[in-house]
């Protein structure tokens, strides 16, 4: 199994108080309201309507549970959306940059891994396209700046196979999943560094079946 992370993911210089989720929860504040407001005026005109035996109450308890339904829905989409457009502003205006270049200006330590790093790259690419992925740079922060558990939360929780499957690293010398920790990209950068250079490594070889026990 591969060492600890060498590098825990960079917290200086960061834009700590970029929180995109609560400015769009705000902005949508009045659809949630409103949504809440329909589905309970529904609920008390259908138990109304049970109380009652009237079947006109029923109707417009229904009417409203549906059209409260649909709200909650139009503000599920609209808050994705407006995720996705808070990701893509945010790697939109980079530079594209060789693996040779990216490896040397992020991960000058590492530069005769470029060929690991750059199928990294490619993987987080290929998972998270539709969002810019490949564009996303080490420093991006999985939660607060790239929001992946709302907007790819399959494709963030295949991450750690897939890059395993790509990189050949046998499963004895991936890290269990509960000891990842990724906070970052270079969080998941450093971990498949480190499997890959540990899957390269020779295995110990095994004693003699009659050699006596240490």
């Amino acid at each position: 199994m591969p060492p600890a992370l060498k590098h825990p993911c960079p917290r200086r210089g960061r834009r700590l108080s970029y929180q995109p989720m609560v400015e769009i929860r705000k902005r949508l504040r009045p659809m949630a309201v409103l949504a809440a407001l329909m589905v309970l005026a529904g609920a008390l005109l259908c138990l109304a309507s049970a109380m009652g035996n009237n079947q006109r109450l029923l109707g417009l308890g229904t009417l409203c549970l549906a059209l409260g339904a649909l709200a909650f829905l139009a503000w599920a989409l609209s808050f994705t959306s407006e995720l996705r457009r808070t990701v893509r502003e945010l790697v939109a205006e980079r530079p594209e940059l060789g693996d040779g270049e990216f490896t040397a200006r992020f991960f000058p330590e590492h530069q005769a891994a470029v060929e690991t790093i750059a199928r990294v790259r490619r993987m987080i690419a290929a998972k998270f396209g539709p969002l810019g992925g490949g564009s996303f740079w080490p420093e991006d922060r999985l939660a607060e700046d790239l929001h992946l558990q709302e907007l790819a939360p399959a494709d963030l929780a295949d991450l750690p196979n897939a890059l395993r499957r790509e990189l050949r690293v046998p499963l004895d010398r991936w890290p269990p999943e509960a000891e990842l920790g990724w906070l970052c990209l270079r969080d998941v950068y450093e971990t498949a560094l480190l499997a890959a250079e540990a899957g390269a490594a020779p295995a110990s070889p095994l004693p003699p079946p009659d050699a006596p026990l240490q």
